[in-house]
């Protein structure tokens, strides 16, 4: 699968940096230096100035239909190869590939993968492209890898599965887990 990813902000550590500092009314300059520890505790936490971080995905030869399933993402903005016969001369056919370009900040990827990671529920395909999104990140190491290790199912975010029929992958008990919280308060 032909996947590339890319940070868009062209100064993005001190851009996540200054959006940090100033939730505790500090000065960009003034907080810890940007490691890759530290990144992976923002996202994490999933704080606020992760979301200012915007990233562009580009998925070649992805199935129009499973194209679909990635521009569906409220946070995502898609941008689409047309098949359209008055544009590209021929008719659309079911078996038609396109080049699906988006761009998502990290809290919508995170929000994004948690779904399309999903071995049970998801298209074989769609999970075939997100996988390819969190490799291609991983590969790139460094703060890129952290983001791709921060893709992961909702099973893994959530300590079970929240689907009506789970396929057993990482199957804690939510409803109990949430039964017990209200039984406390």
């Amino acid at each position: 699968m032909n996947v590339d990813v890319r940070i868009k902000n062209e100064d993005w550590k001190r851009d996540l940096q200054e959006a940090a500092m100033n939730t505790i009314n500090k000065k960009w300059n003034e907080g810890k230096e940007l490691t890759e520890d530290l990144f992976r505790k923002y996202i994490i936490s999933e704080h606020s100035p992760i979301r200012g971080i915007e990233l562009r995905i580009t998925m070649n030869d992805i199935p129009y239909y499973n194209s679909v399933h990635f521009a569906r993402h409220i946070h995502s903005i898609p941008y689409v190869t047309t098949h359209r016969p008055d544009r590209t001369g021929s008719e659309r056919s079911v078996s038609d590939t396109c080049v699906h370009i988006f761009d998502i900040n990290i809290q919508g990827l995170l929000d994004m993968a948690r779904k399309r990671l999903c071995i049970g529920k998801c298209d074989r395909v769609t999970y075939d492209f997100m996988m390819a999104i969190k490799k291609c990140f991983i590969e790139k190491g460094s703060f890129y890898k952290v983001i791709g290790d921060m893709l992961v199912p909702n099973c893994i975010y959530r300590s079970g599965c929240p689907e009506f029929k789970s396929c057993g992958f990482f199957d804690g008990n939510i409803a109990l887990r949430y039964a017990e919280y209200n039984n406390k308060i």
